[in-house]
């Protein structure tokens, strides 16, 4: 999940030295779906969705998955043989959006109809949208259809939805990287082309902070070779906040997709460096935080003897303030780890991956639920034979409360509808302005369309889950 401003709140961490993991799903393998890389989401109806790689003649697949456990392929992304072609896309490795439009958007890695400049056969990636029933699937944009591929090529990351509306995505590249916006639903406009200076290989997606502007990270190059934190404006003027070097004590390749927790400066891993011993003697990986200025401070320091290493995902901050994330590769079992620490940095729990149980390497972040409990992809491993990989939980049982953020516009009069931002919107029972209750829609999992209610007066919005109410502290008016 994308949001503006990535912020997790809810359970105490006094509870979670009693956390647990466990399956929740296992993929068959066998003609089936499997190996999932990328993070699943929850959207609007409840149920769960990701990607993952598919079984031939499928090149990937689109997957739906309920509360009680219901896998569904939504949709296969073919491949024509004969030609050896997959012009809506291979290998879909970035993690779904659900934007408000209802379609869940994303990125594929290869396909599409551009040829030039990429490695493999299957072209340079795309943009896609696919409706949740799958029924409605579009290709809407193919990269590098034309020489020295201009517009970037090899999407990895997912794709991020701003406050107004737009939607910003990232590529990896074959000789530089970018950052584009989708401007219609036939093409997207590349807005910056990074360099060995601002850096190179973004494997993320954006995060759009509560600044109005963009976040992200690359996984090398940059003034001291081992990658940048950057901001963008949504024009695309990009400005380096920090350099990493290689294999240094302040870490080195930054991985995760960054998040904005409570205190508004911003969270993030590198995959390498760091202080500790082991991982051949180039650090296995930090936490770092850094603020929108630039001020940087590494938080912790993978050890391999203890939280493992290889933090390629990124984090989800609780209310208390403590981070949480996974490793690919970690101690014990070598499968990776869900690992807690607080906000400072000292470790809580370290909750170690089974091959044959829960799977391995888990890439990303994890998922928080609205029934309170964390969701992750395993790319490999599990109880089936096959070891294609498993969704496993991080069982927490407190739901998140929903928090509003803002809304637009901020005044109107009866049966103007409102488009309400913020965060844990899934499964929301009731939205009043000021008292009166009204109609509405969840968007995702941080919009909600909702109507001003005949009768209603100046006041403040809120919203109500399970899990509680938010009320947002600036009024709307009523005309």
């Amino acid at each position: 999940m994308k949001l503006t401003v990535l912020l997790v709140t809810g359970f105490a961490s006094a509870a979670l030295a009693r956390n647990s993991l466990s399956v929740f799903y296992t993929f068959p393998g066998s003609g089936s779906a499997g190996e999932p890389l990328s993070p699943i989401i929850q959207a609007s109806d409840g149920n769960f969705y990701g990607t993952a790689s598919g079984a031939y003649p499928s090149v990937g697949v689109v997957f739906r998955i309920t509360p009680s456990g219901q896998f569904t392929v939504v949709y296969n992304f073919p491949l024509d043989n004969a030609t050896q072609t997959a012009p809506n896309g291979v290998v879909p490795y970035g993690q779904l959006l659900e934007a408000r439009d209802g379609y869940l958007w994303g990125t594929t890695r290869d396909g599409g109809v551009g040829k030039q400049n990429c490695a493999g056969v299957y072209g340079c990636g795309t943009v896609f949208r696919v409706s949740k029933d799958g029924t409605s699937f579009q290709s809407v944009y193919a990269f590098c259809t034309q020489p020295t591929c201009p517009d970037g090529a090899s999407p990895q990351g997912g794709l991020t939805q701003t406050a107004n509306g737009t939607i910003y995505g990232t590529t990896y590249g074959t000789t530089f990287s970018t950052i584009f916006q989708v401007v219609s639903l036939n093409s997207v406009q590349t807005l910056s082309k990074f360099n060995s200076t601002t850096g190179c290989w973004i494997r993320t997606g954006l995060t759009q902070a509560s600044d109005g502007l963009l976040y992200g990270v690359a996984s090398a190059c940059g003034q001291s070779g081992g990658g940048t934190v950057f901001q963008a404006t949504p024009a695309g003027v990009v400005n380096v906040l920090h350099n990493f070097g290689i294999a240094t004590p302040a870490g080195s390749g930054p991985s995760g997709q960054l998040i904005q927790g409570i205190s508004g400066k911003l969270y993030g891993t590198t995959l390498s460096g760091g202080t500790s011993g082991g991982c051949g003697g180039n650090g296995c990986g930090t936490v770092f935080e850094i603020d929108t200025t630039g001020g940087f401070q590494t938080l912790y320091n993978f050890d391999s003897n203890t939280t493992g290493n290889g933090p390629l995902g990124g984090l989800l901050q609780s209310s208390g303030g403590n981070l949480w994330g996974t490793t690919i590769s970690g101690p014990k079992t070598g499968f990776g780890v869900v690992y807690e620490l607080t906000s400072t940095g000292s470790l809580v729990q370290v909750l170690p991956l089974d091959y044959y149980n829960t799977g391995g390497a888990p890439y990303g972040n994890l998922l928080w639920a609205s029934d309170g409990n964390l969701y992750r992809t395993a790319s490999y491993g599990g109880a089936n034979a096959t070891g294609l990989g498993t969704i496993f939980v991080v069982n927490t049982a407190a739901p998140p409360r929903p928090a509003i953020r803002g809304f637009s516009p901020a005044t109107g009069a009866a049966g103007v509808r409102v488009l309400i931002r913020g965060a844990h919107f899934i499964g929301a029972t009731a939205v009043t302005f000021n008292g009166v209750a009204a109609t509405f829609t969840v968007l995702n999992v941080n919009s909600i369309r909702a109507v001003v209610p005949p009768g209603a007066t100046t006041g403040p919005i809120s919203v109500k889950t399970a899990a509680g109410t938010a009320t947002r502290k600036s009024v709307f008016t009523v005309q």
